[in-house]
C-alpha cells in the first residue's frame, strides 16, 4: 500500500469563524511540534474540555490501493478530542482511545470506515464489484523523536487486515 504524501496544509483558527474553542494540531500528524502550555505562558486546559482542529491539505495518491498511479485530491483535517487527546473523533483517524500519559508517545484503539473503491475507476477493475466503506478495527502506536516521528498500526475489517507503518520530519 502506497501512503499518502502530504503536500501542503492549512489550519484556520476556529476563531476566525466566530467560534470559542482551543485549537490544537492533530497529535499524530506532522504538523509541528506544539510547545507546552506552560511555555507559552497558558494554563493547561482542563481534564474533560473539549478541543477541536480544522483544516485540509492536498494528497497526491493512489485513487484505491493498488493503483498504478496517484492523482492529488483534497484531504479535510478536522477532529475533535477530549481529555487531553484520551478520547478523538477525526476524519483521518476515525473514532479511537489513546491510552498514553505520555506526550511523545500515543498508542491505542481505533474504529475507522474501510477504504472503498468503484470498478468503473479503472479497466481493470471491471467485473471485480465496487466495494463499500466498512468499519475496521485497529490498533495504533505513534512516537515521537524531536524532530522525527513514526507512526504505525493494524486494523482488520470485513476487506482483510491491513498494517501501516510511517515515519517523518516535522
Amino acid at each position: 500500500m502506497k501512503l499518502p504524501f502530504l503536500l501542503l496544509s492549512l489550519v484556520i483558527p476556529m476563531s476566525a469563524l466566530g467560534a470559542n474553542v482551543d485549537i490544537e494540531p492533530i497529535p499524530d500528524l506532522p504538523l509541528g511540534n506544539t510547545p507546552s502550555a506552560s511555555s507559552m505562558g497558558r494554563v493547561p486546559s482542563a481534564a474533560g474540555a473539549w478541543k477541536f482542529s480544522l483544516g485540509g491539505g492536498i494528497s497526491y495518491a493512489p485513487l484505491y490501493e493498488g493503483a498504478a498511479s496517484n492523482h492529488p485530491r483534497f484531504i479535510p483535517l478536522l477532529e475533535a478530542n477530549y481529555n487531553d487527546g484520551h478520547i478523538f473523533v477525526s476524519v483521518l483517524r476515525g473514532i479511537g482511545y489513546n491510552f498514553s500519559e505520555t506526550r511523545g508517545v500515543q498508542y491505542g484503539v481505533r474504529l475507522t470506515p474501510g477504504h472503498r473503491r468503484k470498478q468503473s475507476v479503472d479497466p481493470h477493475l471491471y467485473g471485480m464489484g465496487d466495494i463499500g466503506f466498512t468499519p475496521e478495527v485497529g490498533l495504533f502506536l505513534n512516537r515521537r523523536f524531536a524532530p522525527w516521528y513514526v507512526s504505525g498500526g493494524i486494523a482488520t475489517g470485513s476487506h482483510g487486515t491491513h498494517a501501516e507503518l510511517g515515519g517523518g520530519i516535522g
